[in-house]
């Protein structure tokens, strides 16, 4: 073996040996698998005691860490973990490669055939000690997580218990704990292909290892919910929900399934509920969406329900959607004092594209009846109505009888308790009066 031959060679010839050993360590790094491990082992720490008296601190550190690298290898392939020791002196310099290490590991150790508590238990031991020598100083909530997210995975709830109460004095964090339970779980569940799988059923009880967290409680009742989507007609898979970024995505699915299915609001609000969309905001944004496939299906009754809903809530995302549905509908079907709120909301927050066909059909009400809407329903102090609202103003200063659009302007700024604000429509209307009268 060669750390003999170098001590043969140094021997015989009366030389200095620290070059030789020095090549010896250089081929070993490039060419490890040179034979038994335990040959290897036992030749290295027979050439490091013939060094000791030599003083070369560097070439005794150089072996000292070749043989840590030994060690990490052979308790590497007791797992069935085959790496060169070139991989591990590149993985060294870096401690973010310690997670993909420890990934390694864990899943050739999960494909084992004998895995009991005993086998988790020195498997910790063997990792920790692997951690230790190639980056002395090892991240052990790190290690733990990895070993509660593969025993999650890998359906060994009972030792994931044990490993999530903590491990030889290392203690994670409650909101890690929830953060692997969480990863874990989605993974089975969202890999699974029909809700009858055995991956559902692995998820729901891996959630269930942290029963009393408030997070993994709602997400083990939003994926039972998901069962029911089929009720609307809709056959899901949940590997067909993974890349379904928000919650609310789910509905756009069902009424591309059926586009009738916009009527049935209560089902899906109820439905909404179910997959904790319970909030007025969330109600709203739902509802928004069965809006949109209304008006899309030419039911304008519909529509104009929940536009009346929409200006009540000052409702900002549903603003592109009722300039839609002013674009769609005939005026002299529609009330209009109803008509001239439905503009003005949309003036609050439209595009400033659509703001000079707003402003003209607004004319259009103005002319119909002199005063025409109770700017405190749906008027808002919002900086965003504000700008819009002076050039709003601005351009209905066309309109020849000033006197009525004076009087709407009246009704506008009576609501508004924001002195700045009203100084700041005022102030627009008057410089706009300067312009008409050539000032």
């Amino acid at each position: 073996f060669l750390s003999d031959l170098c001590l043969s060679i140094a021997d015989d010839l009366k030389i200095d040996i620290v070059p030789f050993a020095q090549k010896t360590i250089d081929i070993l790094k490039l060419k490890p698998n040179m034979g038994d491990w335990d040959i290897i082992s036992g030749s290295l720490s027979k050439l490091l005691n013939s060094l000791m008296q030599e003083g070369n601190q560097s070439i005794l550190t150089s072996i000292k860490t070749l043989c840590d690298r030994v060690q990490s290898v052979r308790l590497l392939e007791k797992y069935g973990l085959k790496l060169d020791i070139a991989l591990l002196e590149e993985y060294s310099k870096d401690n973010r490669h310690e997670r993909t290490l420890l990934r390694k590991l864990l899943s050739k150790a999960a494909q084992l055939r004998e895995r009991s508590d005993e086998m988790w238990d020195h498997l910790w031991d063997d990792a920790c000690m692997v951690c230790d020598l190639i980056y002395k100083t090892s991240n052990y909530e790190q290690i733990l997580s990895e070993f509660c997210r593969v025993l999650l995975q890998t359906g060994k709830f009972l030792t994931a218990e044990r490993f999530l109460d903590g491990k030889d004095g290392v203690q994670l964090p409650q909101s890690t704990v929830e953060k692997v339970v969480l990863a874990a779980g989605k993974e089975l569940f969202y890999g699974a292909k029909s809700f009858s799988s055995a991956e559902v059923s692995k998820a729901k009880q891996c959630f269930l290892t942290v029963p009393e967290s408030r997070i993994i409680r709602k997400e083990l009742d939003y994926i039972s919910s998901l069962e029911n989507v089929e009720q609307f007609g809709l056959a899901l898979r949940p590997c067909d929900l993974k890349h379904i970024s928000e919650k609310a995505d789910i509905f756009d699915m069902i009424l591309k399934h059926d586009p009738t299915s916009y009527t049935n609001v209560s089902g899906l609000i109820q439905f909404a509920n179910s997959l904790n969309l319970s909030s007025k905001e969330d109600h709203l944004q739902v509802k928004l969406k069965l809006a949109r496939s209304g008006i899309e299906a030419g039911d304008i009754g519909f529509a104009l329900d929940f536009v009346n809903l929409f200006m009540e809530e000052n409702f900002v995302p549903a603003a592109d959607f009722v300039v839609h549905v002013i674009k769609a509908i005939h005026f002299e079907g529609v009330e209009n004092t109803f008509l001239a709120e439905m503009i003005s909301f949309a003036i609050c927050y439209c595009p400033e594209k659509e703001l000079n066909f707003l402003v003209g059909k607004l004319k259009l009400c103005m002319k119909s009846e002199y005063q025409t809407t109770s700017a405190g329903s749906i008027l808002r102090e919002h900086e965003f109505w504000v700008t819009k609202a002076c050039s709003a103003l601005s351009a209905l200063l066309e309109f020849e009888d000033l006197q009525v659009l004076l009087d709407y302007v009246e009704d506008v700024v009576s609501v508004i308790d924001n002195n700045v604000h009203v100084e700041r429509i005022l102030a627009t209307l008057l410089s706009a009066f300067a312009v008409k009268a050539g000032v």
